[in-house]
């Protein structure tokens, strides 16, 4: 998976759930890691990936904008600045009139952060009549988990 990345130029990441998943993907030269939106409040994990200095793409999930603030001040208490936030509906697949792209210059403006989008629709969300250059000019950076028949692939692309 690794070299296959390297070929097509596509950064690999990946959303470590304990202490030492974290530890092997830093040791792995993840470039970024992703913290997966159930880890929002879980702020001793929040504190050890904010020291690893890496880039940090955080989901928000069902995230209340306080808890947001908080996971957000915990990275940054570890001198980690360089944090996305990612819009999540929690609801697979997500439906178009529960996105609320709306929402993500607010949340970039009140967190003063880069936002992306983690889309949990079961398309292309140029389907929803934004062109697909604005929506990336908007997001920033995007996750796109697709459902294809009954296997779940899911993918980061920054």
């Amino acid at each position: 998976m690794f070299e296959y990345s390297r070929e097509l130029g596509v950064p690999l990441f990946s959303a470590p759930f304990d202490e030492e998943s974290l530890e092997m993907l830093v040791e792995l030269g993840m470039p970024a890691i992703k913290v997966a939106s159930p880890d929002l409040t879980y702020l001793p994990f929040l504190k050890r990936v904010g020291k690893t200095g890496l880039p940090i793409v955080l989901s928000t999930g069902m995230g209340t904008n306080e808890e947001i603030e908080t996971a957000l001040k915990t990275i940054r208490a570890e001198g980690n600045e360089d944090i996305t936030l990612l819009h999540r509906v929690s609801n697979y697949p997500s439906q178009y009139h529960e996105m609320n792209l709306a929402c993500l210059q607010e949340v970039a403006s009140r967190f003063k952060v880069l936002v992306g989008l983690s889309d949990h629709t079961t398309d292309n969300l140029s389907g929803t009549g934004i062109p697909p250059a604005d929506l990336e000019r908007v997001v920033g950076q995007k996750a796109k988990t697709k459902i294809l028949a009954e296997q779940v692939i899911t993918w980061d692309m920054v």
